[in-house]
C-alpha cells in the first residue's frame, strides 16, 4: 500500500478535523519505519512528546478499527482495512467522497506515477501548512532539473485531494498556449458546461472567467513545468513571445481574493514570484535543495546494492548536491561499470554523463550570452568569486546593472548560488562546464575559428596556487591531450597553433583577449619547443612565465595586463617599461645560444 492512500484512509478514519498535523506527521514517518528518535530530528519535537502523541494515535487508530493497532503492527492493520472496504464498498472505494461530501472532480494528466518518495517530509509538511491553513492562492516549488520538484508537487496533491471539490494536473512541458488552457480549465470546472463560444473573446476576459470559479468552489490546479513557457536565451522568468497571458493569469490568482490554490513547479522563477511572494502573504515560494546523504543514499539504492561506506556515501551525494535524478543516474553506472563499488567510481573522476550531461545541456542552451559567460567563468575560477572579479574577467564593457541582472537570473534558475566570498557553483554544474568548455575550445583550435579561447582564460595569473594547479589539471592538460589525440603528432599540434597565433596577429590582433596565453599555456604542457616563437602585437593576459624560458621570443608591440615573467625580466621591464606604460615597443628574447645547457 502507497502512503498516500493509507494517509486517506487515516483522515477517513479519524476525521480531518480531529486530525493535527504532528499526528499525521507521526503517522508517516511510522509508515516510512523510522523510530521515535529519527522522528525527533525529523520533525523538531522531543522523543518523548512525540512518543506520546504517538501512543495518542494508535488508541484512537484501535478505536476506530475496533483492534490493536500499534506503530509495529500498521502497515497490517492498514492493508488488512483496505481489503475489508474493497469488498464492502467497492463504489465507495472507487469514487471517494471530498470533505465537502462531493465525489470529487479530478483531471490528472500526466502525473507521474510515484512508486517512491524519500525525504522531504518537512518541505512537505510545509507546503500542505501553506496550502490547508494558511490558504496560499499561489505556491512556487523552483530547483535545478532533477532535484524533485514534480514528486513533491504529486506528493502534496494526492495528500491534500481530498480538500478540494475540483484538482486539474496541468503539465505545461509541450507549452499549450494560455489562451487553450483557459479554456479547457473553465471546461473542466464548469463540468463541461461551459461553451467556448459563449465566453469572452479575449484571454483577459477568459482570465477573469477563470477566477470567477476558482472563487465560487475550492480548486486544485497544479502547473508543472512552468520553464517551457518560459523564454530561453533571456534572463530568468521572462515569457516566450505569445505566452505572457501566463503571468497575466499567475498575477491575477496571486493578487485577487479566492478559495483556490494554483501550484506551479519550475526550473526558473517567473518574475510573478519575485513581485508577489512573501513569508506571510499568499503567495509562496518553496526553493528545492539536495537530499540529505541518507535520503540520497536510498534513492541510490533503487539501482541495487552498494558497497560504501558512510564517508564515501557523503561524498557521492555531496557531488550531486543531493540531486535525486543525478543519484538515480550514477547509481545505475556503479551498478554496470564498478559492480556498486561507490569509492572505485569516485577515483575514476568522471562524473557528468548520459542524462546528466543531457539535462544539464537542456539547462545551459536556456541561458542568455552574458549568463553563458558568467557560468563559464565561475567554473574556471574554480572557487567563490565577487561580482568585482567577474566584471574584470569580462574582458568587453559590461553595465554594473547588466551582470547583476545576470547573476541574479542564474540564481533564481538554481545554477549559482551566494556564498561567503561570493558566487559559485554545485560541482556537478562546475565539471559539466569545464569539460563542455574543453570540448568547445578544442573545435575552436581545429577549425582556427576562436571565440572562448579569445573570451576565456584557461588559467588565470592572479589566482591562488593551488587554484591555478587546479586550473592546470582541469582545463590545460585534458585540451593539450584530446588536441594531441585529434591531430596526431606534436608537429601537426604545433603547426595548428602557429597558424592561429598569426591568424590572431592579421585580423583580430586588438581584440585576442586571453588566446594567445592560452596557446602559450598549450605550447609548454605539451613541451612544444618556444624557440623564436613570434607572440608580436598580440596580447598577453593573465599569464604566469616565472617557470618558463622563452628564448628568441619576440614580444615587439605586445601587451602585458597582469602577467609575470621571471625575476630578471621583471628586473628588465621595471627598468625598460614606466609603470604606466601596457605596450612592450621593442622587445626580443636573446636566442638559446647552441653551447647552453
Amino acid at each position: 500500500m502507497k502512503e498516500s492512500e493509507a494517509v486517506r484512509i487515516l483522515r477517513d478514519l479519524l476525521d480531518v478535523a480531529n486530525l493535527n498535523d504532528l499526528q499525521e506527521a507521526i503517522f508517516r514517518c511510522s509508515w516510512q519505519g523510522l523510530s521515535y528518535p529519527q522522528m525527533s530530528t525529523e520533525l523538531g519535537y522531543d522523543a518523548g512528546y512525540i512518543r506520546v502523541v504517538g501512543f495518542q494515535l494508535w488508541q484512537a487508530l484501535s478505536d476506530a478499527l475496533e483492534q490493536p493497532v500499534t506503530k509495529k503492527n500498521l502497515h497490517s492493520r492498514f492493508e488488512q482495512y483496505a481489503q475489508q472496504l474493497a469488498q464492502i464498498q467497492p463504489v465507495l472505494s472507487a469514487v471517494p467522497l471530498n470533505k465537502f461530501g462531493q465525489a470529487d472532480h479530478q483531471d490528472w494528466g500526466d502525473r507521474p506515477d510515484l512508486t517512491t518518495f524519500y525525504g522531504r517530509q518537512s518541505e512537505l509538511m510545509r507546503l500542505q501548512g501553506w496550502i490547508q491553513h494558511d490558504r496560499c492562492r499561489l505556491v512556487g516549488i523552483f530547483g535545478i532539473g532533477g532535484i524533485g520538484k514534480t514528486a513533491i508537487a504529486t506528493q502534496c496533491a494526492e495528500q491534500l485531494q481530498h480538500d478540494f471539490q475540483y484538482v486539474l494536473w496541468q503539465s505545461l512541458r509541450n507549452a499549450p498556449p494560455p489562451n487553450q488552457f483557459v479554456v479547457e480549465a473553465i471546461q473542466f470546472l464548469s463540468d463541461q458546461q461551459a461553451i467556448e463560444q459563449n465566453l469572452p473573446p479575449d484571454v483577459g476576459g477568459r482570465i477573469d472567467h477563470l477566477l470567477g470559479y476558482l472563487n465560487a468552489q475550492r480548486c486544485l490546479l497544479i502547473l508543472d513545468n512552468a520553464e517551457a513557457i518560459l523564454q530561453s536565451g533571456e534572463y530568468a522568468g521572462r515569457y516566450r513571445p505569445g505566452y505572457e497571458a501566463y503571468g497575466t493569469l499567475l498575477q491575477q490568482v496571486g493578487e485577487q481574493r479566492h478559495q483556490s490554490c494554483v501550484v506551479l513547479t519550475s526550473r526558473e522563477k517567473p518574475r510573478e514570484f519575485v513581485r508577489l511572494a512573501g513569508e506571510q502573504l499568499p503567495v509562496r515560494v518553496l526553493q528545492l535543495a539536495g537530499l540529505p546523504a541518507a535520503e540520497g543514499q536510498a534513492v541510490m539504492e533503487q539501482a541495487g546494492s552498494f558497497s560504501a561506506s558512510p564517508t564515501v556515501w557523503q561524498r557521492l551525494v555531496d557531488l550531486y548536491v543531493g540531486n535525486p535524478l543525478a543519484l538515480r543516474i550514477a547509481g545505475a553506472a556503479i551498478q554496470e561499470l564498478f559492480a556498486g563499488e561507490v569509492a572505485r567510481f569516485l577515483d575514476y573522476s568522471i562524473y557528468v554523463f548520459d542524462d546528466i550531461n543531457d539535462l544539464l545541456d537542456e539547462q545551459f542552451s536556456r541561458l542568455s550570452e552574458l549568463e553563458q559567460q558568467v557560468m563559464y567563468w565561475l567554473a574556471i575560477e574554480r572557487e567563490p568569486v565577487t561580482i568585482e572579479t567577474l566584471a574584470a574577467n569580462i574582458l568587453e564593457f559590461v553595465a554594473k546593472r547588466d551582470l547583476m541582472e545576470a547573476l541574479k537570473s542564474l540564481v533564481r534558475r538554481s545554477l549559482i548560488y551566494p556564498a561567503a566570498m561570493g558566487f559559485t557553483q554545485q560541482p556537478v554544474v562546475m565539471e559539466y562546464l569545464v569539460e563542455r568548455l574543453r570540448v568547445q575550445m578544442q573545435q575552436e583550435i581545429v577549425s582556427q575559428s576562436p571565440n572562448l579561447l579569445i573570451s576565456h582564460a584557461l588559467v588565470k595569473n592572479q589566482a591562488k596556487d593551488y587554484v591555478k594547479t587546479s586550473q592546470q589539471r582541469v582545463l590545460v592538460d585534458p585540451l593539450g591531450r584530446a588536441l594531441l589525440d585529434e591531430l596526431g603528432s606534436l608537429a601537426a599540434l604545433a603547426d595548428q597553433l602557429q597558424q592561429l597565433t598569426d591568424l590572431l596577429r592579421s585580423g583580430w590582433a586588438e581584440r585576442a583577449g586571453y588566446a594567445a596565453g592560452n596557446i602559450l599555456y598549450l605550447l609548454q604542457q605539451c613541451g612544444l619547443d618556444l624557440q623564436n616563437y613570434d607572440l608580436s602585437l598580440l596580447p598577453l593576459r593573465q599569464v604566469d612565465l616565472q617557470m618558463t624560458a622563452l628564448p628568441g621570443v619576440n614580444l615587439q608591440g605586445a601587451l602585458l595586463d597582469q602577467t609575470v615573467f621571471a625575476n630578471n625580466l621583471d628586473y628588465y621591464l621595471s627598468v625598460a617599461i614606466s609603470p604606466n606604460q601596457q605596450y612592450i615597443p621593442n622587445l626580443t628574447f636573446p636566442a638559446k645560444s647552441s653551447s647552453s645547457s
